[in-house]
């Protein structure tokens, strides 16, 4: 969503709809990066697999959060 006065001064993406999503995007492993990913996969429809994936703790309690709000996750070792 745009600032309401417009201002796009500070570092911005603008996401803008118009068909659906599809493809692969390929992401070097890190252990800061997979929380992002996990969020990410809430932007589009769909089942997304994260290859790569440490065994942090921080992992787990993104998981359980993406299940609070109705969001199964399934961690294959």
């Amino acid at each position: 969503m745009l600032p309401a006065d417009g201002d796009l001064s500070e570092p911005t993406i603008v996401v803008r709809s118009g068909r659906a999503l599809s493809g692969e995007v390929v992401v070097p492993g890190a252990k800061n990066s997979v929380l992002k990913l996990m969020a990410a996969t809430l932007l589009a429809d769909g089942e997304h697999i994260i290859t790569n994936v440490p065994s942090i703790v921080d992992v787990g309690i993104m998981s359980e959060l993406l299940a609070a709000i109705g969001v199964t996750t399934t961690r294959i070792d």
